[in-house]
């Protein structure tokens, strides 16, 4: 039986829970929900549930360095992505991307220009933004042999490429961006509601091996505007190593 359950919820409803169904829950008590007993539910239901996990994470992990458990509410001189780029120094930082759909060239010029405006617009307001902005880098990885690919060859491409050093520490971050067809639409036909997204692939998850035991899937779904202020941050910091597996025990 699942370690919690909602008041009222059976476990056969969090294993089939629908994104609709885990939106209606306090957003302070998703954390608490185990994938391992999410087998049926939607995709996004549990993007949803590891991305709470992931908040509450750090929550505790900033009180566990004395920190405030949320980061300070008046504007810091410069914005966690920037004080990092500058304190180490980076000539670059930002993603490798992985373009997995190669239907249409179009499509796919007309989603690179929406999404550098996305990009940018999630930045709009960061403190010191503009020492680091010729900075930000988002290397795309356009090769047709990569089309219709899973998280896994997309993790391999990263390590063929890294191998061949083609990019500097700031984008060596430990996960990589993948745009299918489905994160390709969320950006051409927005739903009203939903923010555009891509894939944030872990490049270190053994997606060939049995790592989802630990309700861990090594890829989740990141809105756009958060890419480079909420998300760069998080693993280029000092936690960068270590952030995939301080997903909250089972035991709760």
């Amino acid at each position: 039986m699942a370690t919690y359950l909602p008041p009222g919820w059976t476990a056969e409803q969090l294993e089939s829970a629908t994104l609709s169904d885990i939106q209606q829950l306090p957003p302070d008590t998703l954390h608490k929900l185990d994938l391992n007993y999410m087998s049926s539910a939607d995709n996004s239901a549990r993007d949803l549930v590891l991305t709470a996990q992931l908040t509450e994470s750090r929550r505790l992990e900033r009180i566990s360095l004395g920190l405030p458990p949320a980061p300070p509410k008046t504007k810091p001189e410069r914005d966690p992505y920037v004080q990092i780029v500058e304190d180490e120094g980076f000539m670059d930082f930002g993603y490798l991307c992985f373009r997995t759909t190669y239907a249409d060239d179009a499509r796919w010029e007309k989603w690179q220009e929406n999404f550098d405006a996305g990009l940018e617009g999630g930045l709009v307001g960061c403190a010191g933004r503009e020492r680091v902005a010729e900075r930000l880098m988002v290397m795309f990885v356009d090769d047709s042999d990569l089309d219709c690919v899973g998280f896994s060859d997309v993790a391999k491409a990263f390590a063929d490429v890294k191998e061949n050093g083609d990019f500097g520490p700031g984008l060596d971050v430990g996960m990589c961006l993948m745009l299918d067809e489905e994160a390709m639409a969320s950006l051409l036909e927005p739903v009203e509601g939903k923010d555009p997204w891509v894939w944030a692939v872990d490049v270190s998850y053994d997606f060939d091996g049995a790592q989802m035991e630990d309700g861990y899937p090594g890829r989740f779904k990141v809105a756009i505007d958060s890419l480079i202020s909420d998300l760069w941050p998080l693993l280029a910091g000092s936690t960068k190593a270590s952030w995939a597996v301080r997903v909250p025990d089972k035991s709760f």
